[in-house]
């Protein structure tokens, strides 16, 4: 055992000096090229140096300045294709393609692209914009409400607008009118859906963690098993929303599908200022909350958290 370790230390220590002498070898060579290129620069040719190295400084920012540019020009291209070809389909006069469209109407309004380089400003290179995000919003406050009471923007008839489990993470859809839309299990997580109608709108299992929903008019909507956990209602109105409803029995594609009554999840979410609440709403059977929770003034909740893990027990 002895007779190892002294080979493992004998080992270490050649592995030692040769990086020593790398090392030492490397420095010297560095040392030289120092001294000869300060011998050029300081020579009646110095200059030639100097420029050359302008030129290959200019050279490679220009260089930069040109990929990056390129890659802004496709990535704006793409965006604008993702865009004109959702307007020709939700322009179609098709209800399914109209459907299909607007199940994509998140990644197609949120996309990101690099904002066109300034070659005088260098350090604004690496910011995005989202190009499509005003001109869909506005299409959506001009073309939505149409849908309502009509089934231009459904399959099935006597439906509003079909985005059921559509993809519409971050979205802007202020003061968008979605009202009696169908939106089950649609992802709307971070959305900006402030001052946006959601009356009678189905929003049963709905991702809404983190959504901005102040001054949203939610009255008459499902919020059945939907994700509200860090979410703002501040001054949205809740008149008679139901945050846990019976069973639903869905009818998808003429195939009869149970929807299991669930319970809003409302962790870290901030209802302070709602408008037409009432206390059957935030009952310990009706939505799951924690101590970040933020009730309605005038709303004391029997427990400090509601939780499936850790359900609330009033005392006596």
């Amino acid at each position: 055992m002895s007779h190892v370790y002294v080979v493992f230390i004998r080992l270490i220590r050649q592995f030692a000096l040769l990086g020593y002498s790398m090392l030492a070898q490397i420095f010297t060579t560095l040392k030289v090229w120092g001294r000869n290129l300060g011998a050029d620069l300081s020579g009646p040719y110095g200059y030639r140096v100097w420029i050359a190295g302008l030129v290959t400084i200019v050279g490679a920012y220009v260089g930069l300045y040109s990929l990056l540019e390129a890659r802004h020009d496709r990535q704006m291209n793409r965006a604008l294709f993702e865009r004109n070809v959702f307007m020709t389909m939700v322009s179609s006069g098709n209800r399914g393609a109209f459907v299909a469209a607007m199940k994509r109407f998140g990644p197609v309004q949120t996309i990101r692209v690099p904002r066109t380089p300034s070659l005088l400003k260098p350090w604004g290179w690496w910011e995005t914009e989202q190009p499509n995000m005003n001109p869909l919003l506005q299409w959506a406050r001009s073309r939505l409400p149409q849908c309502i009471g009509t089934s231009e923007c459904a399959v099935k008839e006597r439906v509003n607008i079909d985005l059921i489990s559509s993809d519409l993470q971050g979205v802007n859809l202020q003061e968008v009118f979605l009202i009696g839309g169908i939106l089950i299990g649609a992802n709307l997580q971070g959305a900006n859906l402030q001052d946006a109608n959601l009356s009678r709108a189905n929003l049963r299992e709905v991702n809404l963690r983190g959504a901005q929903l102040q001054r949203a008019d939610l009255s008459y909507a499902d919020l059945n098993g939907a994700d509200l956990r860090g979410s703002n209602l501040q001054y949205a109105d809740v008149s008679m929303t139901s945050f846990r409803a019976e069973d639903l029995i869905v009818d998808e594609d003429e195939i009869e599908v149970t929807m299991e009554g669930k319970r809003a999840d409302l962790q870290g979410a901030n209802l302070k200022f709602l408008k037409n609440w009432e206390t059957d709403q935030f009952l310990s059977t009706t939505i799951y909350w924690d101590e970040h929770t933020r009730f309605p003034e005038n709303f004391h909740s029997p427990c400090l958290r509601n939780l499936p893990d850790s359900p609330c027990e009033p005392q006596d």
